[in-house]
């Protein structure tokens, strides 16, 4: 071979092993974006199954429970009756008073024709005295 055979030979070789080594990266790129490209792929199924899920799952949700003003409704509902809950033992006391209150007008209209219940009403709430009672006035600093 001649010294420019040779050249030409060796330039061809190395653009040869050149356009070799492209193909290979160039293969390995294009394998690994297709493996990513899979793996996507199978995510997206897993994102799109979960996603179907997450619909059927609201749907039963909403028959289930109704609209949200239905919801918003049983809510305030229930927050009603754990106030009222609390506030049983106000009830009670304010019941047991309300009670006893009656009990004293019952026997107030019992005794109407009582002398000593015209000389109580006189006493408690018209301010009256008998003459010869003494009246002793306290303001509270006593």
């Amino acid at each position: 071979m001649t010294k420019e055979n040779k050249k030409q030979f060796s330039l061809s070789l190395l653009v040869r092993i050149l356009l070799g080594v492209m193909v290979v990266i160039s293969i390995g790129i294009f394998a690994n974006s297709l493996m990513r490209f899979n793996e996507l792929e199978r995510e997206r199924a897993k994102l799109e199954t979960a996603l179907n899920n997450l619909r059927d799952t609201r749907e039963e949700l909403n028959e289930l429970m109704g609209s949200a003003e239905q919801v918003k409704a049983l809510l305030s509902d229930y927050e009603r009756y754990e106030e009222a809950m609390r506030s049983e033992s106000d009830l009670k006391d304010a019941l047991t008073d309300w009670e006893a209150r009656k009990a004293e007008l019952q026997a107030m209209i019992n005794a109407s024709d009582n002398k000593e219940y015209i000389v109580k009403i006189a006493k408690e709430f018209l301010g009256l005295y008998f003459p010869d009672e003494e009246i002793i006035y306290n303001d509270g600093n006593g």
